[in-house]
């Protein structure tokens, strides 16, 4: 199921273009709008969309999902995020080519307390990108 951002989060670490805020910029579907980092370990983390009502919730993870590219020249990676209660996961580096691509990030615990993923954490968790 594919959840939208819908708010910043309280990390807001990256550079917005071309949309008045993050959220709007990586939500818009406009190439002409977007975010980026820099410098490395900047982070930026945005509030999605909750989960529907499930009759018997079973969350077996949550897979980031970011479309991106480098724009610079040399290596480019950036990693995937997770905020939840203040504790914060990071994926492993995610290459990035020059060519806008679809790249995920597989988080199947929640960090705040390194336990399975529930409804309300996923809920009340943040999630986003590190710069690498």
């Amino acid at each position: 199921m594919r959840l939208e951002a819908q708010a910043d989060g309280v990390l807001n670490q990256w550079t917005v273009e071309g949309a008045a805020s993050a959220w709007q910029a990586v939500s818009d579907g406009d190439e002409a709008s977007g975010i980026r980092a820099n410098t490395a370990g900047l982070r930026q983390t945005f509030d999605v969309e909750a989960l529907p009502v499930m009759a018997t919730p079973a969350l077996h993870g949550v897979q980031v999902t970011m479309l991106a590219r480098k724009t610079d020249a040399g290596a480019g990676a950036v990693k995937g995020l997770v905020d939840s209660a203040g504790q914060t996961a990071v994926s492993t580096d995610v290459v990035l080519q020059e060519q806008l691509a679809w790249h995920t990030a597989l988080f199947e615990r929640d960090p705040n307390g390194d336990v399975p993923w529930t409804e309300a954490a996923f809920n009340a968790a943040e999630f986003g990108v590190e710069s690498v």
